[in-house]
């Protein structure tokens, strides 16, 4: 292919006049390159421009010491033209081969002659120039760094250019706005109303993006922007914004910027609990009654929560900390910020629904294979009162736990004397149907041992609920309240639901000190479904009655050694347990 042909197929180039094209094809150079050279260097003259037959080469530039990759250029792109479009420029990027190079050069001499005899030319060469400086504004200097190049080359297709006078205010406090603004030179004062007064709070500089709060929020116009000194904005129409805003690194730290010049407050009605743990670190939880909303918060979290009295942004509380801890952790107090904001525990500006994805509803169930249902029923916790108080309460004090003990001991041994004596067991495998309610009846036992060991704690059950996992029907209960107790009030919670059904088994052998002999195949296999129930619960292995009564005894303990020890032991001895029970059940449904 001729170069004039090859020249034809470029989009910089197609408009051009045949002339024009003949003209430029006449002066182009061929050179080739090994893979690895690089071809040109940021920061130095600029002699000629390049254009690619053949293979690739990656653009990069330097930003605090580190090299950003920009692009990667192929067959029919151009690069080294910028440095040549000004009196000494300089290159504004790096380049080199990542493949071997077949290029066609037009040295400087010959490019500025080009560009006076084809004015034509000149055009397109400034226009695309403008295009790829901008482009490497977009993709060094804004929070649209992480969106691919031709993402960025389509945002800077987007963005209007507007020239500011010094003196002039681009947004007012307390307006509606539908456009954003990204600094591309010049300098703007940021002043906001605070207790009644106005006051300069930021200078913008490049880079800087502002009034994308109006744009994301339901509010109006948080601050005045006015310009320093003459300068050129970028802007972006709400549609533009919302675009970008689909690629999740863009998203987080857009909406992470705007939170950070917001000045948060603490909601009303929000409670305070704090606790050591068995290591001595203090927590701190939040909790909203109104909602069941419970939120833990590490040291560096109570100190935010203490400051967000709706006067402070991220930098006064940025400051604040480092001045209480000599520590400076802007990211981490804009992470706890965002945190306390998205759970509703903080009052800020609302996003709009159509900016952040939908987040699942609040009874929306975990998905085993597609198939999960569940349903919950809230404000329990007075009738669970009541009827704590009028017969449980007793039951779960220490007499009445010992009593329940020797009982269900008691109904083992009459049982297993009673299945000795008997000549032989009578199975029915069609009457085992009976078990199902007996499942159900182990179910709902065992999810109410949970609620009113929560009651004897004196905390609340803000929900119970029913559902379906797999091929199981599920029962749950809402034990969140128990984050504000000690670690020994959790693992009795946790573990009382396994303890309730070992002692439901126990109740049901007292029905064969009455029954027909023939009938004692089925008792038994109701009470191994109990201890089925309550061994599958103690697993630790997945989320589990007996995983969350080990957490509960870590306590948040860090020792991994620790962890991993038992780990080992609970898998071991809970392996034994599994092995010595499915023998058991063999023995007694098969053998």
């Amino acid at each position: 292919m001729s170069d004039r042909h090859f020249l034809g197929g470029i989009p910089l180039f197609a408009a051009l006049a045949p002339e024009a094209c003949a003209a430029l094809a006449e002066r182009l150079q061929p050179c080739r390159v090994e893979a690895g050279t690089k071809v040109v260097s940021e920061g130095e003259a600029g002699d000629r421009l390049f254009l690619i037959r053949r293979g690739r080469a990656e653009v990069s530039t330097r930003l605090a010491g580190e090299a950003v990759p920009l692009a990667t250029l192929g067959p029919g792109d151009l690069f080294g033209e910028i440095a040549l479009l000004q009196p000494q420029a300089q290159r504004q990027a790096t380049v080199i081969a990542l493949d071997e190079l077949d290029l066609l050069a037009l040295p400087r001499p010959e490019f500025e002659r080009l560009l006076a005899e084809q004015p034509q030319l000149k055009a397109a060469f400034a226009a695309w120039a403008d295009q790829l400086l901008l482009f490497k504004f977009l993709r060094v200097a804004t929070p649209f760094a992480s969106l691919d190049p031709a993402q960025l080359r389509e945002l800077a297709r987007r963005v209007e250019r507007r020239p500011v006078e010094a003196g002039a205010v681009v947004v007012a406090e307390g307006e509606q706005g539908d456009e954003a603004f990204l600094v591309h030179s010049g300098r703007f004062e940021v002043r906001q109303t605070v207790r009644g007064l106005e006051q300069a709070v930021a200078t913008l500089g490049p880079g800087a993006l502002f009034g994308e709060a109006a744009l994301l929020t339901e509010g109006a116009r948080s601050a005045t922007v006015r310009a320093l000194e003459p300068g050129e904005l970028l802007v972006l129409r709400r549609e533009d914004l919302l675009a970008v805003l689909r690629q999740e690194p863009v998203r987080f730290e857009v909406v992470r910027l705007l939170r950070g010049r917001q000045r948060p407050r603490r909601c009303e009605g929000v409670e305070l609990f704090r606790r050591r743990t068995v290591d001595g670190t203090e927590l701190t939880i939040l909790k909203d009654a109104r909602r069941g909303v419970y939120h833990q918060l590490s040291p560096l979290g109570a100190f935010v929560w203490e400051h967000l009295d709706g006067t402070r942004n991220l930098r006064d509380l940025t400051l604040a900390y480092f001045a209480a801890s000599k520590r400076f952790a802007p990211d981490a107090l804009a992470q706890v910020v965002c945190g306390l904001v998205d759970v509703g525990l903080v009052q800020a500006g609302q996003l709009r629904p159509d900016v952040l994805p939908a987040g699942a509803a609040p009874d929306a169930p975990v998905r085993f294979g597609g198939l999960a249902w569940q349903r919950s029923v809230e404000g329990v916790d007075a009738w669970l009162t009541r009827l704590h108080r009028a017969g449980p309460r007793l039951l779960f004090s220490s007499a009445g736990q010992a009593a329940l003990a020797l009982l269900a001991l008691a109904g083992f041994m009459i049982f297993s004397a009673r299945v000795a004596a008997a000549p032989a067991l009578a199975r029915a495998p069609l009457q085992a149907l009976w078990l199902l309610p007996m499942l159900l009846l182990g179910l709902v036992w065992h999810e109410a041992w949970h609620a009113f060991a929560i009651k004897s704690f004196g905390r609340e059950v803000r929900r119970l609920g029913v559902g379906w996992r797999g091929l199981l029907p599920i029962a749950f209960v809402d034990t969140s309240d128990m984050w504000l107790s000690g670690r020994w009030p959790r693992v009795a919670v946790s573990l009382a639901g396994p303890y309730g059904n070992v002692v439901l088994a126990g109740l049901i052998g007292w029905a064969a000190a009455l029954a027909d002999p023939d009938a004692l195949w089925l008792i038994g296999g109701a009470m191994w479904l109990q201890l089925a129930m309550a061994l599958l619960n103690l697993c630790p292995w997945f989320v589990s009655d007996g995983q969350q009564a080990l957490e509960d005894w870590l306590d948040g303990r860090a020792d991994r050694g620790l962890r991993r020890r038992l780990r080992l032991v609970s898998g071991v001895a809970y392996s034994a347990l599994t092995l010595g029970f499915a023998a058991g059940v063999w023995r007694w449904f098969l053998a």
